[in-house]
């Protein structure tokens, strides 16, 4: 089964898609491999940046975005359910979310500086029905680019190999930066705390940091990001539990209101 075959269209207007899990087949969105099986509700706006919203049976949301100025961080869980949802209402039911023209990327990140150029970008075909993500290193000296294509499920291996060419490109040309990566030993494993931001524009970029727990034997296991959210422009923390994909606690932080006050 399809998620298509398990939900309905609820809402479609200028703003939004609003899907609605279909009665007794909550448990079926299990079998799609990302979604927990708690889902009631969907939904998608409309726009270059585009948010999406789940709502559960507990009364709790979970929203994300993507889009022209960026996107959350996200995990790989996350990720593919906002894919399939965005496939469903595209593809299935034929309702265009993403503001775009016939053809156009939308970047997600991007560093571009006298020598060098690199861009990471979503493309969305409505017609065949895909979306991948393209990585291109533009040597500016040697007038030469490199483009690397990768699926939407591999969007966690795009963003990895994107740093992987900023630290071949900018890095070596650049004078030494603080470190990046640092390791706590704790009777547990240790916890890897790496920086995301590589220098970019700190206003567009999405400037972060990843505390991952590595145990003897098991891969890292992220545990929780800071990041400044260029699209909101505010701090936001996200939190997840050990062995689990999908985040149990995203808090922003509003810090205009709180020093007005």
């Amino acid at each position: 089964m399809k998620l298509k075959d398990m939900v309905e269209l609820l809402s479609n207007n200028d703003a939004c898609v609003v899907l609605k899990v279909k009665d007794g087949q909550e448990m079926n969105l299990i079998s799609l491999g990302c979604f927990n099986g708690d889902e009631v509700m969907m939904r998608l706006t409309k726009g270059r940046d585009v948010t999406c919203t789940l709502f559960r049976k507990n009364g709790k949301s979970l929203s994300w975005h993507w889009g022209a100025s960026g996107f959350t961080l996200v995990t790989d869980q996350v990720w593919r359910m906002g894919q399939l949802i965005q496939s469903c209402i595209e593809n299935d039911f034929g309702i265009t979310s993403v503001s775009i023209e016939e053809g156009e990327d939308m970047i997600l990140k991007v560093r571009d500086e006298q020598d060098f150029n690199l861009t990471m970008k979503q493309n969305i075909d409505c017609e065949k029905g895909f979306i991948e993500l393209l990585v291109t290193a533009w040597d500016k000296v040697a007038h030469t680019t490199e483009t690397r294509v990768f699926s939407a499920e591999k969007f966690r291996d795009a963003l990895d190999y994107y740093r992987q060419k900023e630290v071949e490109m900018f890095n070596e040309a650049e004078a030494p930066q603080q470190k990046r990566e640092f390791r706590v030993k704790t009777p547990l494993g240790e916890l890897r705390i790496q920086a995301k931001h590589g220098g970019g524009d700190i206003l567009t970029d999405y400037p972060s940091v990843y505390v991952d727990l590595i145990r003897e034997g098991c891969d890292p296991e992220m545990i929780a990001c800071v990041e400044y959210d260029s699209h909101d422009g505010r701090m936001l923390t996200t939190v997840y539990d050990i062995g689990h994909d999908e985040p149990t606690v995203i808090h922003h932080y509003d810090l205009d209101e709180e020093e007005e006050e």
